[in-house]
């Protein structure tokens, strides 16, 4: 999760990165084959002026664990941190990412420290 800038969308709260297209992400993807990545059904998000269409992508690192993740598109190392995703339930968080944590399979809630 990474806190989302002081104006705009969602600004101040905490959602997972933010991309405007897929195309980069699924370019970075296949050159990392070390991430597996789940495209999730998209949903549809309104807010008092604009029509959001939310694709949630699930990434899982697939590498050794002692080795550094390289850093994806949209993610900011500065701005964030990795949180499961039920301790990123106590954040300031969108409403749609808010339900979409909260509808996780009960063994995605937890963190997965092998």
């Amino acid at each position: 999760m990474q806190r989302r800038p002081a104006r705009g969308i969602w600004a101040g709260l905490w959602a997972p990165p933010v991309l405007g297209a897929q195309a980069p992400l699924r370019s970075w993807l296949a050159a990392n084959p070390s991430w597996d990545a789940e495209w999730l059904p998209a949903v549809s998000h309104a807010l008092t002026h604009r029509d959001l269409r939310l694709q949630w992508v699930r990434c899982r690192w697939l590498g050794e664990l002692a080795v550094q993740a390289p850093t994806a598109p949209g993610v900011d190392a500065t701005q964030g941190a990795w949180w499961p995703p039920s301790g990123a339930l106590a954040l300031g968080l969108p409403a749609p990412v808010r339900a979409w944590l909260q509808n996780l399979p009960s063994d995605s809630r937890t963190s997965s420290s092998r």
